[in-house]
């Protein structure tokens, strides 16, 4: 069950007052910036990404040995941040910066979890409930494309799940899924043979890379 997602909003500021603005992927990502981070950026440039990153990250071999990615998971707000900095400074968009626009306009996708009761909001805690979720949101919405996490519950629940969301937001809306490399290869197997019936988009993320 999600209760949510926590970011970490990080701002850069320049000598000369300008502040760029990123986001990191979780909340402890803020105390990461701060103790890990951050005074090894002081007086750097923001225009050599490269050595911000020597400032601020451990070579790779070190992350390798450890196994903590938090810092450099963290630095990616940063990096974000940096990037935001500098076109803000030039008077240019960030997509400029790294090259160009490719498109100009981005179709949002609804996100729908297993969720834990949260304030004034009840959760959806069955696999019916997500699906009259989404049904909601495609008629107050209209919204055209779902992507659903999966890969917290057992396989047999989420596909009874994915069933139901199919049914309610019928056979022409994209629907995709992120098991953010939950599942081991033989419940990969056979999550991917019982889910084909539901004519999905993709699945995000099956197995942990070492597993590709």
């Amino acid at each position: 069950m999600f209760p949510g997602f926590s970011k970490t909003i990080v701002e850069v500021r320049s000598v000369g007052g300008v502040v760029g603005i990123g986001e990191a992927p979780n909340a402890a990502s803020a105390e990461r910036i701060r103790d890990a981070i951050a005074h090894g950026l002081i007086g750097a440039n923001a225009y050599d990404l490269a050595e911000c990153e020597r400032r601020a990250v451990s070579p790779t071999k070190a992350l390798q040995n450890t196994d903590d990615e938090a810092t450099l998971r963290a630095f990616g707000g940063v990096e974000m941040a940096l990037w935001d900095l500098v076109g803000k400074i030039e008077g240019r968009s960030v997509a400029s910066l790294l090259g160009g626009r490719v498109r100009d306009v981005v179709q949002f996708t609804e996100y729908f979890a297993f969720r834990v009761p949260s304030g004034d909001t009840a959760g959806e805690q069955t696999p019916t409930d997500v699906a009259r979720y989404c049904a909601r949101m495609a008629e107050l919405h209209g919204s055209p494309s779902f992507e659903g996490k999966v890969g917290v519950l057992d396989l047999a629940t989420e596909v009874k799940m994915v069933k139901e969301v199919r049914r309610a937001i019928g056979d022409a809306a994209l629907l995709r899924l992120d098991a953010n490399m939950a599942w081991s290869v033989g419940v990969a197997r056979d999550a991917l043979h019982r889910l084909e019936e539901f004519n999905l988009s993709s699945i995000e993320e099956p197995v942990r890379p070492e597993h590709d």
